[in-house]
């Protein structure tokens, strides 16, 4: 979660061919990390985690996938009290 968000937060700058390639090393754990959320119910971490890792796949052409974890997230989220900010409302993600 932390390597997706520090990556999302350097999507505009100049190292963001550096995230991009972190990113795509790391392949398979974030698909893993987001499975697990998804079985052990952590839904805020869910959509923390597709969220930020959602203008990666648009990035690398993997819009489709970005938008069924990002869905899978929300549906799970609906009838929970899990917090959902937006990007710029100050009690969003650090």
């Amino acid at each position: 979660l932390a390597l997706a968000e520090e990556a999302e937060r350097q999507q505009f700058g100049g190292e963001q061919a550096l995230w991009l390639e972190r990113l795509e090393q790391e392949d398979k754990n974030p698909r893993a990390a987001l499975q697990w959320l998804s079985e052990q119910h952590q839904t805020e971490l869910s959509l923390r985690l597709s969220g930020s890792l959602y203008w990666f796949w648009t990035v690398r052409g993997h819009i489709n996938e970005g938008h069924l974890w990002l869905e899978k997230a929300l549906a799970e989220s609906e009838g929970t009290t899990a917090p959902v900010y937006s990007r710029d409302d100050p009690r969003g993600r650090p």
